[in-house]
Order: C-alpha cells, then structure tokens, then sequence
C-alpha cells in the first residue's frame, strides 16, 4: 500500500476526502491528517509518504513549501495541490518544483479518486524502472570484463565504434577505464599450434586454457585489460603513466610465458609490443603496428618478445600508416567473399581497404602492391575455379594497376573485376544457394519453438551468419526475422484450430515469450487476433 496524507485548514475538507475516496481501492492507505503546514510537516517527516493531498493556502507553510519538503523527503512523492480559485504565481511554482497535480476546489471526488490514482501508476512505473534500473547495473557489473573486451576489441580492430561516435568520457567511466591515460598494445599468439595437435578438438582446449590463464593474470595487473581477437590473436591493452614502461612489458610477457609452462601447454607464445600511444583513441593505430612488429617471428623465432621501435624501418613514418600485413588481411577476407559470391561484403571490404588507404593518405608504391596481389589472387580464382567473366583482357589487368596512377583508379579496376567475378559465381552456386535457403527453412520449421537466432542457425549449417541473412534477403525477399516469425505464425494458426486452445499456451508453443507480442504479430499477419481466428474454428464446430 502507498502512504497518503491529507492537509488542509478545514475540517469538512480533510473529512470528506478521507471518507469519500475508496484510498484501499486504488492502493494507498492515509497514514496522517494535518490541519496547518507546521502539522504537515511533522507527517511528512515521521511518514515520508508517497502521496500529499494538500490546500495551498493554509496556516503555518504554505503548500508550495510543503510540497518541497515531502519531495526531498521522497523524490518518488506525487504532491496534488488544492486551491480555491486559480493563482498563476502559484501554478508556476508547483511547475518548476514537480508537483504531480494542480485541483481547484470545490473538490470533486471522483475526479480525486482518478488523479490520484494515475499518481499511484505513475509511481509504480517509476518504481518498475528504478528496480530494472538496479537490475541492469548489478548484471552489467558482473559482466563487466565481457563488456569492456567487446568494446575495445571494437576499438582496436575498427579503430571506431559502429556508430562512428568518438569516444566519450561517459563511455571510459562506463567500463572503468582510466581517461586519457597512454597506453602500449601487446599483441600475442601461440606459435604454430597446428604443429602439436592431430585434432582441431585438442588445439582448441588449449586455446581455452591460455584464455584462461592468461586473463587471470591481467586482471591482477591495474589499467590492464585482455582482449581476445581473432585467428587465435590476443591481445593486452596496458595503460600505464611510465615513460619507459619496456622493462615492465618485458618482465609481463616473461611471466606470462612462464605461467603457461607451469601449467603444461605445449606450445610458447610471441609477443609483440607498440609504440607508446597517448590515448585510447590511437589504440587502432597501435594494434597496426603490433601486427607488423609480430611478422618478424619469421625472423626473430618462437617464444620472442617483439617492441615495434626496434624492427621499424622507418621510425620517422607517421602513425597513422597501416602496414602491408593489415592490407593483405583485407585482401583475403575480399577472396573468402568472392568464392561464395558474396558481392555485398566483396563491395563493404573493397570500401575499407580503399578508405584506409585514403585515411592514412599511403604511398602509391603500398597501393598499387596491395591492389597487384588482390588482382593476382582474383585471376587466379577464375582459373582455378574455370568460371567464365567477361570483364575485358583479363591478363591485361595487373598492368593497368602498376600504370594507374591514383587509387581511386586502382579501385574502380579492382571493383569491376570482383564484383563481375562474384555475380558470375552466385549464379554458378545458385542452385547451391537453393539448397541452402531449404535447409534453413527445415530448420526454422523443425525447431521454431525454440531460442533460434542467426547465431545459432550460423553453427547448424557451418556459414557466417551475416552471409546467411544476406542470402535469406536475397533469396526469399524476406528478412531473416520475418521468415522465423511466418513460419511461427502458420504453426500457431493450426493449433488455434483446437478450440480449447490458450492464447498464452500457442504463444509459449510457437516461440514467442510475450502473449501480447504474440498477438500484435498474429494479427498483422492474419487481420485478426488469435482469439478472434480460435473462435471462428469453434463456431465451425
């Protein structure tokens, strides 16, 4: 029950709304009367209620100041005012200070019960919020550590969010990372892991164990954070005010290294390590050249612990250059994409690949070498794959790209080809791709009841779950979600054909958690509710 109290300097008044209004009905019980504001204010101070009913003009306080009172008391307290007549200045002070309600006198009770009432709804949704609220920060806290890894694995790897929003000090202050303090990115790797193992199955344990060890470790170590990648690339984010933090990095990966021989892992990491960067913002930058420092393991051998200023050959190039390893990575993600005809994400890789090359305004000698192995690679696809394109002189290509003098020039001729090259492949695969869209349907009809997502279907059919959607839209014309939710929603049409049917028991049947979810969707698909389709089976019978 919410706490009520009245007050007001007349005796007929504080009567009739204590004895008039049904307080149990809508959820409050008065808990105190007051005749005059210095009575008022002993309430609201041994009661701290939830709701005030009080005159404006009274005795002792006023009700502007009572009002003020009750809300620091209990900022969730709904304050209704009561005047004679209408008063402007007084209006516009119970604006400013949140007072929930202004009423003229006489009092009408039933339009009491009403707004009174809407205060009592309004405080629960208040207090539905702060409770989810609660929730939230208590889930978000304990998993915090995920969190604050997906967002600088975005950082790192994108060197921006999704959003292409900068970094916000609220966001640092969210995943409790230190502001504007520099940093070094220590990018590491279990060395050729391929070679120990027969079975994918006892690489992958391993993997899991130096996850494992290697996070408890950081998170001993303060401003340092774990950050796994990709292709079993790993990565330590350590914010640290030293000016020559070398031998603490070095003593680090030591430890690090001496930690897993301890715990048996047959395999030895490599380690390299970044320039000192003087915000989270250049991190993007940092992990581009630990990834180049790490190319010299072919050079340096397993178990090394390499520091980017000591294998750059040009020390005096601008941070902002991507190495050729970042660039030839790109490449290949356009060839993945390429072999399955993927022209959408052959266009999105091809848009980055020539972003970068424009954001770090790159040599041409880098741009045109990129652009001559994509093109090497690409041509060597339509002969290994005998696939048919008719882009012109095709073995004239690798030529045009070492004349062309911009990179804007070498992108239109690299767009051309991969993008004929990958529509001739989806056409070849298209009866593949058939075959795929049907398998998906058979899923999605087998198991339609359950907690399906793109991930999930992704691991039952072994494809990247981007490219599944992709194909899903291309295929059917539908999204991935309206596919699930039509075929959801022809299952529950048949059950609804049982005229003992619940509408929360077909809803719960056929996936959908909320029964009014459930409805809204039955009836934008069907033009009627599933109540309204049960009964019409019911009337049939």
């Amino acid at each position: 029950m919410y706490k009520a109290v009245i007050i007001d300097d007349e005796a007929m008044i504080r009567k009739g709304l204590h004895e008039s209004i049904p307080w149990a009905d809508i959820e409050c019980a008065v808990v105190g009367i007051a005749s005059n504001g210095h009575e008022a204010m002993q309430v609201i101070d041994q009661w701290k209620p939830d709701i005030i009913v009080t005159d404006i003009k009274m005795p002792g306080y006023d009700g502007i100041q009572v009002a003020g009172s009750a809300i620091k008391a209990n900022p969730r307290a709904k304050v209704i005012l009561l005047s004679g007549y209408s008063e402007f200045e007084y209006a516009r002070q119970a604006i400013q200070l949140g007072v929930f309600q202004f009423m003229l006198k006489p009092t009408v009770y039933d339009d009491m019960k009403a707004v009174i009432a809407d205060a009592v709804r309004h405080i629960q949704a208040e207090e539905r919020r702060s409770q989810e609220l609660a929730k939230f920060k208590s889930e978000f806290q304990q998993q915090l550590h995920t969190y604050r890894s997906l967002f600088l694995r975005k950082l790192i790897l994108n060197g921006q969010l999704e959003t292409d929003t900068a970094i916000s000090e609220e966001s640092l202050r969210l995943y409790e990372i230190p502001l504007d303090m520099p940093l070094h990115l220590i990018l590491f790797k279990p060395d050729e892991p391929e070679a120990f193992f027969n079975h994918e199955e006892e690489k992958q344990y391993w993997i899991a164990a130096i996850t494992e060890h290697i996070e408890k470790y950081v998170k001993q170590v303060p401003a340092c954070y774990f950050v796994p990648l990709k292709d079993e690339w790993f990565s330590i984010v350590y914010m640290t005010e030293e000016e020559d933090a070398r031998e603490t990095i070095t003593h680090m990966c030591e430890e690090m290294q001496s930690l897993l021989s301890s715990r048996d892992v047959p395999f030895t990491l490599s380690f390299s390590i970044s320039r000192k960067k003087p915000k989270l913002v250049h991190v993007n930058q940092a992990y581009f050249e630990a990834a180049d420092a790490l190319q010299h393991i072919f050079y340096t051998g397993a178990g090394a612990v390499i520091f980017h200023a000591d294998v750059s050959q040009e020390p005096d190039k601008d941070d902002d250059s991507a190495p050729f390893s970042y660039y030839s990575e790109c490449s290949k993600q356009i060839i993945k994409a390429l072999q399955v005809g993927d022209e959408e994400k052959c266009r999105q890789t091809l848009v980055e690949l020539y972003g970068a090359f424009s954001r770090n305004q790159e040599r041409p000698s880098m741009v045109r070498a990129v652009s001559v192995e994509l093109a090497a690679q690409v041509l060597s696809l339509v002969v290994r794959g005998n696939i048919e394109v008719d882009f012109p002189m095709r073995e004239k290509v690798i030529n045009e790209i070492l004349l062309c003098e911009t990179s804007e020039g070498c992108f239109k001729i690299i767009e051309t080809a991969v993008v004929q090259m990958s529509r001739e492949v989806y056409k070849q695969t298209k009866t593949q791709h058939k075959k795929v869209i049907e398998q998906i349907i058979a899923l999605l009809q087998e198991h339609y009841a359950g907690n399906i997502s793109l991930e999930w279907l992704s691991a039952q059919i072994h494809l990247n779950s981007n490219y599944i959607s992709r194909l899903i839209k291309k295929e059917t014309g539908e999204t991935f979600t309206d596919l699930l939710t039509g075929i959801r929603i022809q299952e529950a049409k048949r059950l609804l054909q049982n005229p003992l049917s619940k509408i929360y028991e077909v809803s719960s049947q056929t996936g959908f958690e909320d029964p009014h979810y459930f409805s809204v969707k039955f009836k934008k698909s069907t033009g009627i509710s599933p109540s309204e389709y049960r009964d019409h089976f019911k009337e049939l019978f």
